[in-house]
Formats: C-alpha cells, sequence, structure tokens
C-alpha cells in the first residue's frame, strides 16, 4: 500500500504516548464514532473525508445538523475490521480512530497517520480529547478548543458549587443507561459532583449488560437515558 504520510511532526498524546501527524491537515477520516461531532466542533467538519455507517443512519438528529454526514463515504465495519484499502484511497492526512490497537496498527502500516481514542472515567474526559484532536488538527482548531475549555470548566464549577450544598438525605440515585436500558454505564465521577448518587459505580465499563434483577435491586429515583425513553423502554402492546 502506498506510504501517504508526508511532511510529518512528533505529537505527545495526553497518555503520554508519542505520534506522528502531519503539519498541514487538510483531509479528515472520522472513524471513531464521537470523533464527527468533535472535528464540527473545531470547525473542521469541511476537511473530513469519510466516516462510518452508523455516522449515517445511526441518529437521525446527526443527518440534520451536520451540513455533510450525508454526503462522505461511510466506512463498514468501522468498531473491528475496517477495509483498509478503502481508508487509503480518500489520503486522509490523518485518522480518528477508536481505541483498538489492531486497526491503528493496521491503519499506521497502510501509511496513514491515526489518532486512537483515549478516554477516561473523568467528567472532563471530553474537554480532553477534544484538545487531542485541535493539537493533532492544527490551524484554529487549538483556539477554538481553548474557547470551549474554558466556557466548560467555568460552568461545571458553577453546577459543581450548587451540587455540593446538597444535603445527603435529597441527594437523588442515578442510573446511566448506554442506548439500552440493560446497557449500564459507569458515570460516577460526573454524577457524583452534580450531587448524585451512582447506582452503578461499580460496573467496570461504559456499555456493561446487567440483568433486569439487577436494575430492580437499585433503588431509583432518576434515570438518566442515552436513548430517549421511549425508544428504550418496552412499548404497551396493543
Amino acid at each position: 500500500m502506498p506510504q501517504l504520510i508526508t511532511n510529518i511532526e512528533p505529537y505527545r498524546m495526553s497518555s503520554g504516548t508519542e505520534i506522528s501527524v502531519p503539519v498541514n491537515v487538510e483531509k479528515i477520516g472520522c472513524l471513531f464514532g464521537p470523533s464527527y461531532e468533535k472535528v464540527v466542533v473545531l470547525g473542521a467538519e469541511d476537511k473530513i473525508v469519510f466516516d462510518c455507517d452508523f455516522h449515517i443512519s445511526g441518529w437521525p438528529w446527526s443527518n440534520v445538523i451536520y451540513k455533510r454526514v450525508n454526503e462522505v463515504e461511510g466506512i463498514a465495519n468501522a468498531h473491528s475490521e475496517p477495509n483498509i484499502e478503502d481508508l487509503v484511497k480518500y489520503e486522509p492526512d490523518i485518522v480518528f480512530n477508536f481505541p483498538n490497537p489492531t486497526t491503528t496498527a493496521a491503519i499506521e502500516a497502510a501509511g496513514m497517520s491515526v489518532v486512537p481514542f483515549e478516554g477516561t472515567k473523568d467528567y472532563d474526559s471530553i474537554v480532553k480529547q477534544l484538545e487531542v484532536y485541535a493539537d493533532a488538527i492544527g490551524g484554529d482548531a487549538p483556539k477554538i478548543a481553548k474557547n470551549y475549555s474554558d466556557y466548560f470548566y467555568n460552568l461545571t464549577d458553577r453546577i459543581f458549587e450548587i451540587a455540593a450544598e446538597i444535603p445527603e438525605e435529597e441527594k437523588h440515585s442515578v442510573y446511566v443507561a448506554n442506548q439500552e436500558i440493560l446497557l449500564a454505564s459507569n458515570m460516577t465521577d460526573i454524577i457524583e459532583k452534580c450531587g448524585g448518587i451512582a447506582v452503578s459505580s461499580e460496573i467496570a465499563g461504559n456499555k456493561v449488560q446487567i440483568s433486569k434483577e439487577q436494575l430492580l435491586e437499585w433503588i431509583l429515583s432518576l434515570f438518566s437515558l442515552t436513548t430517549p425513553v421511549h425508544q428504550a423502554m418496552p412499548q404497551p402492546k396493543k
């Protein structure tokens, strides 16, 4: 396969891992799901040359608010087995990938610069990842990320200050489901900082299958769902 990387510079990820990224990024590949919206926030949607098939069909709202999501190529099997030759033909300057060592290595071997996702359970993980993407893209992106970061921390600091005054006996129990009602997500950091009690704090991961019995054991006074309730909950029979 052709070696695509030219005019590169070293770049250090948030974890300390050093990778190589192009000096001038004009073509971006968004394999990782949340990478598309981050590139949009950074003002670089016009540079996206491919995304994933689930970007196009997974969330109807995205087809409305993103101006190019219906136009660029949607790569199939992006999570585990994307066709590397398909990626190469778009000549991306950089590819934002899933935290998948196998596909990251394959993309690098094909001559493409790749930035794998490095997330944490911390409430500000989204800000840190946006900064990583911004530094990799360059241009005006770091300035945009800095503005977002300032806004984010100013707002969350105010929220946390108010939440800290909530008496323990008045705190709500919170369960976060990821797409489906029995797929639990550990978001303990943000829940506790917002004055709640995370009932799934012992869950290790962002999308862990639990049983109905486990869900019923938790005493819940509030549901927080990443999927609308009318989609996640069973529908009544007619």
